[in-house]
């Protein structure tokens, strides 16, 4: 029961941070009386002020995508860091899972496992071992390159039958990918995923920053972490390991349905994108896996809230200090030296500083141009560069496997005497930088007012976002209906998504929404 009460929390999280977003619908007091208030907004306290509802930056930027929370925390980890479209499109992996299980009588479970394995080796390397999520994400990209390239279509079914994906799948895997890219234009200047030369380079990012990637996948999918307790060294129906940050006695093993190259070793934690939630075990799917010590210090680094003590004197004259931080509502405290917890400290302050600099950008008119973008911070301070930022922060996340920063676990309790939070930088915060009204607020409102007409016009002003095609170059642009309060917004240019443009009133159409034409996040296969 605590098992499902946990998980069930996972998807009340992000059903709150979706009512709450909707104002004009639900008031934030109906909310406080309807959901678990404790148990919620203590897993939220990043996200939103406890006392109305109000949302942080943190939260706004979540709450504009459609996915569950651990895949929104991934695309905000790719903001930070400068990885923004490699961490939407493994987001939408995590999300839609591309390998489904195959019906028996056509393909045994094995033979199918098999192929998949193939597949991932084949086209995404000997890394793909370390994660399912990434591996499946350079294999749309290749496959996305291919649609996009003169070959076109045909070469395009062609690559779909090879790994015998059907193409109706991968396209909603892209439709996903480019609308989360639409609903973060407001964060960050943005490659298309509807250009070859923008999704060649997404697909290079994804390989060169492979290891940096599968610590943000490892850290937004936390609270689905497992330790392995048996690898399955005698019998290979005994691999389990126990949930990390879930209080059950229920173990964890993969999901045979659907294959996974993540090899399950003793001492390595595997992360799963989804927990599937069974009488005696909790089934892991899109498995990542790292070293313990290597998730842990991950954690140290990403976790929205750490507190840490004082340097402690150890006895053999060396300094300490202790850190914790919560995921699911469950506590771990490491141990780590003083020279590591500086660094550490050092990492989260420069994440905050980058941080700063998108709520610059968010504050900036919509049609603002990367220079622009650029004047903009220097006014604020001459010497800084958001690119050397991101390019330091990255650095760090390659120390981790370098043994270069490591922590320990330690269940000891300590003094807690400061806590650090992820926040935008507080020189950034000024009233030239306010954060105005998110660009659907407008179209919510209208929408709930009935004034479907004002709805539209929302609708086209939030077409004209930071990071839209060339000036010298016309879109053509699908937009929802206003019948579902998603908005999808499907782009097809064959710009460079660089300098904005502003849309014109003809260059929209009416469409059916995004869930009517790919159908639901969540299918009916994995419940």
């Amino acid at each position: 029961q605590a098992t499902a009460l946990h998980l069930e929390l996972i998807d009340m999280e992000g059903a709150l941070l979706q009512c709450s977003r909707v104002k004009a619908f639900v008031t934030p007091e109906r909310l406080l009386t309807e959901f678990p208030k404790e148990s919620i907004l203590r897993a939220m306290t990043e996200l939103t002020s406890e006392q109305d509802l109000s949302f942080t930056f943190t939260g706004e930027i979540l709450s504009r995508l459609p996915t569950l929370t651990d895949a929104s925390m991934l695309c905000w980890y790719g903001l930070v860091v400068g990885l923004e479209e490699a961490a939407m499109a493994a987001a939408s992996l995590s999300t839609i899972h591309l390998f489904s299980h195959k019906n028996q009588a056509e393909q045994t479970p094995s033979d199918w496992a098999t192929h998949v394995s193939e597949q991932r080796i084949s086209l995404a390397g000997g890394k793909s071992k370390s994660s399912d999520v990434l591996a499946d994400t350079v294999i749309v990209l290749k496959w996305l390159k291919v649609l996009l390239s003169e070959e076109g279509e045909t070469a395009a079914d062609a690559f779909a039958a090879k790994i015998d994906v059907p193409t109706y799948r991968l396209k909603s895997i892209v439709n996903l990918m480019s609308h989360l890219r639409d609903q973060l234009t407001d964060y960050a200047i943005l490659d298309s995923f509807d250009d070859a030369t923008g999704v060649d380079r997404i697909l290079r990012a994804v390989e060169l920053h492979w290891d940096v990637l599968v610590v943000l996948v490892a850290a937004a999918f936390c609270r689905k972490a497992s330790v392995v307790r048996s690898d399955g060294e005698v019998n290979a129906r005994d691999v389990n390991g126990n949930m990390m940050f879930l209080r059950t006695a229920k173990t964890t093993a993969p999901n045979h349905y659907f294959p996974t190259g993540v090899t399950w070793k003793v001492g390595s934690v595997v992360i799963g994108a989804t927990a599937m939630n069974s009488q005696q075990h909790v089934f892991l799917k899109d498995q990542t896996t790292l070293k313990t010590p290597f998730f842990l210090t991950s954690l140290v680094l990403l976790s929205p809230i750490v507190e840490y003590s004082a340097p402690q004197v150890n006895q053999d004259g060396s300094s300490s200090v202790y850190f914790s931080f919560q995921a699911n509502s469950q506590t771990k405290r490491v141990k780590t030296s003083l020279e590591t917890a500086a660094r550490i400290l050092d990492f989260r302050s420069k994440w905050n500083t980058a941080y700063g600099a998108l709520m610059v950008l968010r504050s900036l008119p919509r049609h603002t141009t990367l220079s622009q973008f650029m004047l903009s911070l220097r006014s604020l301070d001459k010497s800084f560069s958001l690119k050397d930022i991101q390019t330091e922060l990255r650095g760090e996340f390659i120390s981790v496997f370098s043994s270069e920063l490591q922590v320990v676990e330690d269940h000891r309790t300590f003094v807690n005497t400061k806590v650090h939070r992820f926040s935008p930088d507080a020189s950034f915060t000024t009233p030239v930088t306010a954060v105005s009204k998110a660009s659907d607020e407008a179209l919510f409102e209208a929408f709930a007012a009935g004034d479907h007409d004002a709805a539209a016009a929302a609708q086209r002003e939030a077409l004209t976002a930071t990071g839209a095609a060339d000036n010298d170059e016309e879109s053509e642009t699908k937009v929802s209906s206003t019948s579902d309060a998603t908005v999808f917004i499907e782009k097809r240019s064959s710009a460079a998504h660089h300098p904005p443009c502003i849309m014109e009133e003809d260059d929209v159409e009416d469409g059916e929404s995004y869930f009517m034409q790919n159908g639901p996040l969540i299918e009916e296969e994995d419940e």
